[in-house]
Parts: structure tokens; C-alpha cells; sequence
């Protein structure tokens, strides 16, 4: 039987509802992306149906919004509510939940919810071949705010010690390497690669909200 979860869902948290989840079918996934106001606890999001709970994952600040974007398989939904009502607080003494994550995310930077940067300070700018401008770098804890695009924000998620930075109405999104290599194949057009921090970074370009695939 085809799973049917896709609409658009209340976040309800304290009694009170405090954002949307949104729910869109991609291929063989489903991706949940959530926004709600911020909150001044940690907000451990999980989806609510009649016939139970599926865990989504920690929500992380982003302007002055806390944000979450999970793609998830059939497989994974296997534990999830049939039918979903809202999504809210995950009930730590619920049975048997289903935990969700990424296979290139550890069980500290869930608990954490955002990691550190990689320095203490931003890394220094940067002179690249592409774009023939110097780059300066800041901390982006949450580089799927940059994008419209589900199958986008899907992608970037998960992604943790990236940094971006601006040049008129282009961004850039400096993502480790290591956390690319668990991106799905092709979701994210890298243009180029650039050292700093002593870390390999791929670096995309984002213009309107979409990821663009070349630079002009």
C-alpha cells in the first residue's frame, strides 16, 4: 500500500500552534520540511498521527525561526503514524519511537542540535579563481534557509560547519567535504573546492533561492 503523508501539518508546542510542517513527495522519499518561531528550549520535533509518533530530529535556530528539513525513505517511514495530524515535542516515554537520521551524523551533533564552527573566529577571506572576487566566510548554521526549493533544502539539511558568504545578489555555501559525500548523488552542483580552517570545502552558488549550475 503507497504511503500518503504529503500536505501541510500545525507545529503545536506548549498548547499553542507555532508553525508549519510541510510534507512533499520526492522520487522514493518524502521530505519533511519544518519552521516554527523560536522557542527558548530545545525543540526535539517529532510528527503525531492516531496510531502514533515518528521522530524527526532536533530543530535549529535560522534568523529568528528554529528550522528542520528531513528526506527520509519508505524504509524509515516504516515506524512513522499512517496518517499525520501535527507535528510537536517528541514524547521521550513513548514506545518505541523511531529515531531518525542521516548515516554521516553522529549522535553528538543531534543531542547539540547545531555544531561549533570550525574556528573560534570566521576563517579568513579567500581569494578564489571562481568567482574572480575575494570571498569572506562567516559561520551558516543553517545553509537550507538559502534555498525554495524542497529536493534543495532536503539536501543541505543536514549539513553541519558550512559558511557562506555574499557578493551582490549571489551567495556562496562553502560545504565540508566529508558532508557532501553523504549528499544523494547530484543534489547539489558544486562549481569548486577551496581550502581554509585546514578543511577541503565545495562551494555552490545560489542566486533567487535556487542552487545555480554554472557561474556567467
Amino acid at each position: 500500500m503507497d504511503i500518503e503523508l504529503t500536505g501541510s501539518y500545525p507545529i503545536i508546542l506548549s498548547g499553542a500552534e507555532t508553525g508549519t510542517l510541510a510534507v512533499v513527495r520526492d522520487g522514493l522519499f518524502w521530505i519533511f520540511d519544518a519552521k516554527c518561531t523560536m522557542q527558548k528550549d530545545l525543540v526535539r520535533l517529532s510528527v503525531f498521527g492516531e496510531d502514533g509518533e515518528g521522530y524527526l530530529g532536533v530543530m535549529e535556530p535560522c534568523g529568528d525561526s528554529l528550522v528542520l528539513t528531513k528526506r527520509l525513505s519508505r524504509a524509515t517511514l516504516a515506524g512513522f503514524p499512517q496518517t499525520i495530524t501535527h507535528a510537536g515535542v517528541h514524547e521521550e516515554n513513548a514506545s518505541a519511537p523511531a529515531v531518525i537520521d542521516s548515516p554521516h551524523k553522529d549522535e553528538a551533533s543531534i543531542e547539540s542540535g547545531i555544531d561549533t564552527p570550525l574556528d573560534e573566529n570566521k576563517p579568513p577571506s579567500t581569494q578564489s579563481t571562481l568567482p574572480p572576487v575575494v570571498l569572506s566566510w562567516r559561520p551558516c548554521p543553517c545553509p537550507c534557509s538559502f534555498v525554495s526549493a524542497m529536493t534543495e533544502k532536503a539536501a543541505l539539511g543536514d549539513v553541519r560547519g558550512a559558511y557562506f558568504a555574499e557578493d551582490g545578489a549571489r551567495t556562496y555555501v562553502a560545504v565540508p567535504v566529508e558532508a557532501a559525500a553523504g549528499m544523494p548523488y547530484g543534489a547539489v552542483p558544486f562549481l569548486w573546492q577551496s581550502n581554509f580552517s585546514g578543511k577541503i570545502f565545495l562551494i555552490c552558488a545560489i542566486e533567487d533561492n535556487k542552487i545555480i549550475r554554472r557561474l556567467t
